[in-house]
């Protein structure tokens, strides 16, 4: 299965009559059903994380130098100054960021950022086809990341502003002219709104490359899910935690063995973690937006046909009565079974919005919120 591989059409990754297994199973066989495209998204994005990793650390340095002075003077105190570098990540982020010149650094750290949200859609739309088990080509992350670029480009930035708001008030050396108890309520601020954008991001990167919503639409529905979804969310964040737990403080105790997690962590890390968030959170956003949709679609394409059917009828052209029966059935027991619906809806709290507009978009997803899955509905469900 190789990246570039374009011999074979364009089929599913799995086969058709497997037998479905458990969510744990699952994951690990998907992954590595997918291991070499897994390894290009990881490589990419490793890149991106590097260069943000160095501007944090650049961040720190600039708002407060005295604690990287201590940080130097203590690493300069440890006996055998070789040891102490394989061992620390800090150090070897640090020597990277201070080696490199700042008419390079920023630049490059400018170009992360732009380039971190339209890659991060490329990515997420490759995980969300693995976890539905579809087939998708390793450069389709680079289509999509073109696609998606304007609203990728908003989220972005908008990621790396959290990022970058709670370093500073992390490691603020003062209370940046505040009050000590401003300054205190604004940094724990700082952390729960980094929680919830952390799990917010990753349902707005699958709702950008599935759906046509707007800004709005999107951190609406994401801030929904952030509740709807807890339980996952929560599942989510602890598998990530111990994962990135694993990677950076394993080789903090063996030494040794920071060669090695350095490799993987460029090459396997990310995208470890980043199909975690995908795998775990998606059902929650295909309950809720994806499976209404495509039961929408359904019914407006039963409409057409129906409709098609009767013109056909009445201008005296034969058609199939089977066919239009069933049509006249679907559609029958679609707007009772709504109409039920909708008085139990009236009860609960209010649900995801799935659209916006109603044209059709260039991607194949309608922006009335069909997405593109027209031929796995079953399988998803």
């Amino acid at each position: 299965m190789g990246l570039f591989n374009r011999k074979e059409k364009d089929r599913p990754d799995i086969p058709k009559d497997e037998a479905p297994k458990p969510g744990y199973i699952r994951f690990w066989q998907l992954y590595f059903r997918n291991f070499t495209k897994m390894l290009l998204y990881s490589t990419v994005y490793a890149v991106i994380a590097a260069i943000f990793a160095c501007a944090v650390f650049l961040t720190v340095a600039t708002v407060n130098p005295e604690l990287l002075m201590n940080y130097i003077g203590s690493i300069s105190e440890i006996e055998g100054i070789n040891e102490a570098i394989p061992s620390s990540w800090i150090y070897l982020i640090g020597t990277v960021s201070l080696s490199v010149p700042w008419y390079v650094s920023y630049p490059l750290i400018f170009l992360a950022v732009i380039l971190n949200g339209p890659l991060t859609c490329g990515i997420t739309y490759c995980m969300r086809n693995h976890a539905r088990e579809e087939h998708v080509w390793g450069t389709d992350m680079f289509v999509r990341a073109w696609r998606n670029k304007w609203q990728g480009l908003v989220i972005g930035i908008i990621d790396a502003t959290v990022l970058f708001g709670i370093v500073i008030y992390a490691f603020g050396s003062d209370t940046l002219g505040m009050t000590n108890a401003v300054f205190v309520y604004l940094k724990f601020m700082s952390y729960f709104i980094g929680l919830i954008w952390f799990i917010m991001r990753i349902y707005i990167y699958q709702m950008i490359v599935t759906f046509n919503l707007k800004l709005r639409g999107l951190l609406k529905n994401a801030w929904m899910f952030v509740i709807i979804g807890f339980g996952r969310n929560l599942l989510a964040l602890l598998c990530i935690g111990l994962v990135s737990a694993l990677f950076i403080l394993f080789p903090l105790y063996y030494p040794a063995t920071m060669p090695f997690f350095l490799v993987c962590m460029m090459t396997i890390f990310w995208g470890v973690v980043l199909f975690l968030g995908v795998f775990i959170t998606y059902p929650v956003m295909h309950r809720c937006l994806v499976a209404p949709a495509l039961k929408e679609q359904k019914r407006v394409d039963a409409l057409k046909r129906r409709s098609e059917l009767r013109a056909r009828k009445a201008a005296g052209e034969t058609v199939d009565e089977e066919e239009l029966a069933e049509l006249e059935d679907f559609l029958e027991k679609d707007e009772k079974k709504s109409g039920k619906n909708k008085k139990k809806n009236r009860q609960k709290q209010p649900s995801p919005e799935a659209s916006e507009d109603e044209s059709p978009s260039e991607d194949g997803t309608s922006e009335d919120g069909a997405p593109d899955e027209s031929e796995n509905e079953e399988q998803n469900e």
